[in-house]
């Protein structure tokens, strides 16, 4: 696995992928690991999942776009209207054409996962994610699912946005580590990061605006594999390319240097550096990747802001959440056909507090990094399952569940005896 993401991060960083090979490299990588950062090993037969059974699941997932509340369905006819067009190719197909697929996916979405709903940003993902897959509904529903799940994207959307504040605290300390003059200046200038932040993080950089298509689509593969250590390094690389500029400004100027560049067809940034770096993709993610920031750097960040009793919490979350789930394998195996069905439509429904984090870094005790662990696989396996359109009756011996299950239990054994 290392070495193949090895190749994979050289020829994101020196030529970038193929258009024919990037939506199957995205599904590998995103199916490669569970929401925890573990390898995982159901993989193989996820990713040979055909395009029918994909169209399946999104037709299925449809029938609950009615249910959708009437606010949620205006809110994002509004945002259709006016960000729909921003990620498309003027000849790529009729405007009202890609209205009607951009609304579909985010309308399809919404009523199928209520904790998260429709958020500003998710249509600027959604939209990137149809031109790249050929305005094809149900392929860019599926790896909207995917990334929801594997990269942190729920957390980002869902109420509070919760991802965003870690975000904003991860790239401060990182911006007072590798650029201290520009932090002490924004510090003092009263500039914060979700002043021009925010859009780079929600977005994900898909909206067009501070980035040119090209180099987006680069930066989003380097994402696919590598997650936010990505977002943070190609920010990185972009404030640090106009830091001596900024470094001259007053908080008036900042935030105006900020709203000029946003639209990067202006051609009116300098110097010409930032220029080059804004333009090509290969620059950008080779000085990206000189700023050395990891996914356990990240963690340690994030992990930073909790307080002692605030870490035991979430420990005892962990816990909690793993009963919940065995109680509802078990549930599952006494139901009807019948009964199951609205599970079956809406796995997503079931939310776990496990943090995407590497073990090592998780503040906790052996007993608790195994139930994290067993219970973020059961929860994958609960929703893979039900996502490939498989039905109760076809639970049993060897199906990922009775495996999974069992696993769960064991690890609730071995927490109650210590």
């Amino acid at each position: 696995m290392d070495d193949r993401n090895s190749i994979f991060r050289e020829s994101i960083r020196s030529v970038g992928l193929t258009t024919s090979s990037r939506i199957a490299f995205w599904r590998r990588e995103l199916l490669s690991w569970t929401s925890n950062g573990k390898l995982d090993g159901s993989i193989y037969e996820e990713v040979k999942c055909s395009s029918s059974d994909i169209a399946e699941h999104y037709i299925a997932a449809s029938v609950l776009v009615d249910q959708l509340s009437e606010s949620s369905a205006a809110l994002i006819d509004e945002d259709v209207r006016r960000t729909f067009g921003a990620n498309a190719s003027d000849d790529a197909m009729r405007t009202e054409e890609r209205q009607t697929r951009l609304r579909s996916v985010l309308r399809c979405y919404a009523a199928n996962n209520e904790l998260i709903g429709y958020c500003q940003g998710l249509d600027y993902i959604t939209s990137f994610l149809l031109e790249n897959c050929g305005w094809n509904e149900a392929m860019s529903y599926h790896i909207l699912e995917l990334l929801m799940e594997r990269r942190k994207l729920k957390d980002l959307f869902r109420v509070g946005l919760p991802h965003l504040q870690v975000a904003f605290r991860q790239f401060n300390v990182l911006m007072a580590m590798h650029m201290p003059d520009l932090a002490m200046h924004f510090e003092r200038e009263e500039i914060d990061v979700s002043m021009f932040g925010t859009s780079w993080f929600m977005t994900l950089y898909t909206d067009s605006k501070f980035l040119p298509k090209h180099v987006v689509v680069r930066v989003f593969d380097a994402f696919v594999l590598d997650g936010w250590s990505v977002m943070m390094s190609v920010s990185l690389a972009l404030l640090k390319s106009f830091e001596k500029r900024l470094l001259a400004m007053n908080m008036e100027e900042i935030l105006h240097f900020f709203k000029r560049i946003s639209d990067h067809q202006n051609m009116l940034l300098k110097p010409d550096t930032f220029k080059e770096i804004h333009f090509d993709a290969t620059r950008l993610l080779a000085a990206a990747s000189e700023f050395g920031v990891s996914r356990r750097l990240l963690c340690s960040i994030e992990e930073s802001m909790y307080t002692d009793a605030e870490r035991q919490n979430k420990i005892e979350r962990r816990v909690l959440a793993e009963k919940a789930v065995v109680e509802l394998w078990d549930e599952l195996l006494s139901r009807t056909m019948d009964d199951v069905k609205c599970v079956c439509r809406k796995p997503c429904s079931i939310q776990l507090p496990v943090e995407d984090c590497e073990e090592e870094n998780i503040p906790s005790t052996a007993t608790a990094a195994k139930v994290s662990t067993t219970a973020s696989a059961l929860a994958d396996s609960i929703t893979s399952w039900f996502r490939r359109g498989r039905s109760i009756s076809m639970l049993g011996n060897g199906t990922p569940f009775e495996d999974t299950a069992y696993r769960s239990r064991e690890s609730l054994r071995f927490n109650s005896t210590g």
